[in-house]
């Protein structure tokens, strides 16, 4: 089975049209995406070192549930 050059200039049309359609998609989703998640990042870190903080505030107060055996 051979190809000639017009099979193969046609399947370079074909990849390079797929590869624009993809990069087109991708573009337009990153521009969303960035800042979706800078702002699940934002919020989760101090609500989470809020918890952590506050657990570790409320095991200080209660002091030491440990059994000191000796």
């Amino acid at each position: 089975m051979t190809l000639s050059a017009a099979d193969d200039e046609d399947v370079d049309t074909k990849n390079s049209l797929y590869v624009t359609i993809v990069i087109k998609k991708l573009k337009k989703g990153k521009q969303m995406i960035e800042p979706l998640l800078c702002g699940i990042v934002l919020g989760l870190v101090p609500i989470t070192l809020l918890g952590l903080f506050v657990s570790a505030w409320n095991q200080y107060r209660r002091g030491s549930g440990m059994l000191d055996i000796d």
